[in-house]
Parts: C-alpha cells; sequence; structure tokens
C-alpha cells in the first residue's frame, strides 16, 4: 500500500487517499473489518481526526480519508 494522494481540498479539508494495484479486497470485507485491530485503529483515527472514510474495491484497495483541517 502506498499514498496515492495527500492535499488540501476545498472549505479546509484535508483528503488521503492510500492505496494498491492488488487483487482488491474479500467479498465479506465490511463484515471482518470489525474484529481487526487495524481496522478499528483506523477507524477510532479518523473519528479522532472528526474525518470519514471510505473504502472501495475495485483494481485494488482504496482507502479514501476526509478530515478537517486543524489550525
Amino acid at each position: 500500500m502506498t499514498i496515492s494522494n495527500l492535499h488540501l481540498g476545498d472549505e479546509h479539508r484535508v483528503h488521503l487517499t492510500v492505496s494498491d494495484d492488488g487483487v482488491g479486497l474479500p467479498a465479506d470485507y465490511k463484515e471482518r473489518s470489525v474484529t481487526t485491530l487495524g481496522t478499528q485503529l483506523v477507524k477510532v483515527l479518523v473519528g479522532q481526526l472528526g474525518g470519514e472514510m471510505t473504502v472501495e474495491s475495485s483494481n485494488g484497495a482504496k482507502f479514501i480519508i476526509n478530515f478537517p483541517e486543524k489550525f
């Protein structure tokens, strides 16, 4: 996995995209991700930042995290 994009977007929101070009995520990813420590840690961090995360699984795995810029 690599950080494929990090930028400051409109309305002072930071957009972070982490992706790879592998086989993608398993079909049951959403159910399994509830129990994995790594996913739980990322969800807690995103929550602490006041952000949102979306997950895509086409042409690899892609995690898109948006959160407000802190001053």
